[in-house]
């Protein structure tokens, strides 16, 4: 797997883990609806969260987050909207969530930032 790819499942990984710490159950990952794709679903009661992860390996770059904007951001809200009306998973409602990890040398030291409902 070459860095970039390994370096964007950790992240993957670590926005899990948040998730599942903070009483979520994590139901599918890299879900692939045609052509679109969802990093990461989780569960919680009614509520579902479709997340999308964003990694970088500097800071220098800016904030991960903020390349989530325009086309890339209309695919989610389409893959949002279809999952729910699917009803997969029985939920009420959804909510679309973005995750930026940051990482330092040697892919270390992430710094995570969660924004809830920032698409």
């Amino acid at each position: 797997m070459d860095p970039r790819a390994r370096r964007g499942r950790l992240a993957e990984d670590l926005v899990a883990r948040r998730l599942e710490q903070s009483g979520f159950d994590v139901v599918a990952r890299n879900l692939r609806l045609g052509r679109l794709e969802v990093d990461l679903v989780a569960i919680n009661g009614p509520l579902m969260v479709v997340c999308e992860v964003r990694s970088r390996s500097r800071s220098d770059y800016g904030n991960p987050a903020e390349s989530v904007v325009g086309p890339k951001a209309e695919r989610i809200r389409r893959a949002a909207a279809m999952l729910l009306a699917e009803n997969r998973w029985n939920c009420d409602e959804v909510r679309i969530d973005v995750a930026a990890v940051t990482f330092g040398p040697g892919d270390t030291q992430p710094d995570i930032h969660y924004y809830a409902q920032a698409l």
